[in-house]
This record gives structure tokens, C-alpha cells and sequence, in this order.
């Protein structure tokens, strides 16, 4: 009894606190070990200064086993983007780093009190009779007669990581006076392409993940040119990024500052308290929140089987395949 009341009272946070700390306050009156961090809450429009340890988080949240399986990951991956978060380095990325940060950043989507919402809307998607031949043609083998929710799901989760392992990583560095803001989704995904709908798997489409108020990582669609090191000195620039970030975001942003810097519809620098900002119907942080973004996603990945075999065969010859 004792022990399941310890697991309902554990506090779980869903984003992670190492990563928190890379966004925490500078505040030289307290010691170097409370950390603090700026939250802005985008239901009730507050912005409130409070402890790393209290954000980002809900009691028993996960299981026991669920939660030991995310600290090995977030173990794996913290040294790499706290160097890139507060240095910057690392052009280029390793394939096992690129692994390393695929399976965060995957985990990361799916740890989220939105991922209930998310599996929903797939799920449904994926019980449509008009869609599953084509669905079941595409993404699952050919001897498969009936959609199956989990093996389409594991199906998908396959195909995008090994998709996110093949893309263009790029650092981005911000060198204005506005930070990079942060919030409980870290993938936020576009496209370079005026789309209405897209998916993760659709071609232009680049991802961002902000490290630090400093620096960001930018996983794009290999067939676009992207440098692998951008500077920005434009302080409009930071704020188009931020509101992207905003926008994205379930609920809460998280920022060293408590100005939330953001460029608002008339391209205007405004501070996000003055602009309206609405909890999402979809979750668009990997384009998958509603049908017709998964129809895209659908309908693009036979660039990335081929691409994936191919990078498999060149990279099993060379010896270099990690598996």
C-alpha cells in the first residue's frame, strides 16, 4: 500500500529537468543549485517565476517502468545538448549522436499529457475503412490483411525515426538580445513550402528544436539546401522562430526572460502577453494532429523507403551501420 502511494505522489516531468536547466534564470542572490525558470501559461495568459523542479510535471504521471525507460534516454542524450545548448559545437553530428537525439526527441513527443489526444486522432484516422487499403498498402507488409492499430503504429514510429536519423542537421545561433523561448512540446515543426496541411514525412519540411535561449537544432528534409551553421542577428528573425515555438506549444512556454519576445501577424516584436494565444485543437508538433496531414505523411514516405534502403546498404558495406 505504502509503495503505491509513493508512486501516485512522484512527481513525473514530462519535459525533462535537465533540459529546463539549460533555459533556468541567471539570479546571482541564490546559490548555483536553485534553479528557477519563467513559465507562461497560454490558458490563463500568466507568467509566473517559479522552481525547475515544480514545472513540466503531474504526480504519477508514469509508471515505474516507463519512467526508468525515459531516464535511460534522457542519460544518453543530456551531455549532447547541454555542449550544443551552451557551446554550440557539433556540425557534424555522428550517426549514433543522430540516433541518440532521434530517440529523444521521439520519446519526448510521446511522454506529453497531449499524447493522449494524439494516439485518439490517429487511432481514428486509421479505423477508416476508405484509407486503410491505401494505409495498409504503404506502410504495412504486403501479406497483411487488416489494419492493425498497435503494428501501424510501430509501423509509423519506425519510419520516422529512421527518417529523422537521414535528415540535415543544422545549428542555428542566435546572436540578438531576444533569447530563444522553449516549451512542452519540443518539436515544432513547418514547412518550407506555404502548405495548409503537412506531415512530418512531407517534402520541405524542417523541424525545430530549441537547446538553449542561445542556440536551436534544425532537422530539415535532406532535398532542400540548408547551411549546417546560420547566425541570426536580426532580432525579428527570434521572434518569428519564437512564435512558431508558441504557437506549437500544448500549453506552456518556458524562457530565462519574462518578456516572451515574440513577432506577432502585422510582423510586429511584441511581448507574448499582448498577443492571443490559444490552446491548439490539433497538435501540430509533428504535423500528424489531424487526417489531412497524415494523408501527406502518407503519400511522401515512399521518398524516404527509398532513401532509408538505400543509406542501409551503403552504410552496412561500409561497416558502418549501427544497429
Amino acid at each position: 500500500m505504502r509503495e503505491e502511494e509513493l508512486k501516485r505522489n512522484r512527481n513525473n516531468h514530462y519535459v525533462p529537468q535537465f533540459y529546463l536547466r539549460l533555459f533556468k534564470v541567471k539570479d546571482l542572490t541564490l546559490p548555483s543549485t536553485c534553479c528557477s525558470i519563467y513559465e507562461y501559461d497560454k490558458e490563463t495568459a500568466k507568467i509566473r517565476k517559479t522552481s525547475i523542479e515544480k514545472v513540466a510535471s503531474l504526480k504519477g504521471f508514469y509508471s515505474e517502468e516507463r519512467e526508468n525507460q525515459l531516464s535511460q534516454i534522457e542519460n544518453d542524450v543530456a551531455p549532447l545538448f547541454k555542449e550544443i545548448g551552451r557551446k554550440g559545437i557539433k556540425q557534424n553530428l555522428s550517426e549514433m549522436e543522430r540516433i541518440i537525439i532521434t530517440n529523444f526527441l521521439f520519446a519526448q513527443y510521446f511522454r506529453t499529457p497531449s499524447d493522449l489526444v494524439f494516439r485518439r486522432k490517429i487511432k481514428n484516422f486509421l479505423s477508416q475503412e476508405l484509407l486503410a487499403k491505401k494505409v495498409q498498402k504503404r506502410l504495412l507488409p504486403s501479406e497483411t490483411k487488416q489494419i492493425n492499430w498497435r503494428n501501424t503504429s510501430e509501423e509509423l514510429e519506425d519510419l520516422f525515426k529512421r527518417a529523422m536519423v537521414l535528415m540535415t542537421y543544422s545549428i542555428l545561433e542566435n546572436e540578438t538580445s531576444i533569447p530563444f523561448i522553449t516549451s512542452d512540446q519540443l518539436l515544432n515543426l513547418t514547412n518550407i513550402q506555404p502548405l495548409e496541411t503537412y506531415g512530418f514525412l512531407s517534402k520541405g519540411s524542417f523541424m525545430i528544436t530549441i537547446l538553449s535561449p542561445k542556440y536551436a537544432l534544425i532537422l530539415s528534409d535532406p532535398r532542400y539546401r540548408i547551411e549546417k551553421k546560420r547566425h541570426l542577428k536580426i532580432d525579428k528573425e527570434i521572434a518569428k522562430i519564437n512564435y512558431l515555438v508558441a504557437e506549437r506549444a500544448y500549453q506552456f512556454l518556458y524562457s530565462n526572460s519574462s518578456d516572451f519576445w515574440v513577432l506577432d501577424n502585422k510582423n510586429d516584436i511584441k511581448k507574448i502577453k499582448e498577443i492571443a494565444l490559444k490552446i491548439p485543437k490539433n497538435i501540430p508538433s509533428v504535423g500528424l494532429g489531424n487526417v489531412e496531414s497524415l494523408k501527406r505523411a502518407v503519400a511522401d514516405n515512399a521518398y524516404w523507403r527509398k532513401r532509408i534502403n538505400f543509406e542501409t546498404k551503403k552504410m552496412r558495406k561500409e561497416g558502418t551501420l549501427c544497429q
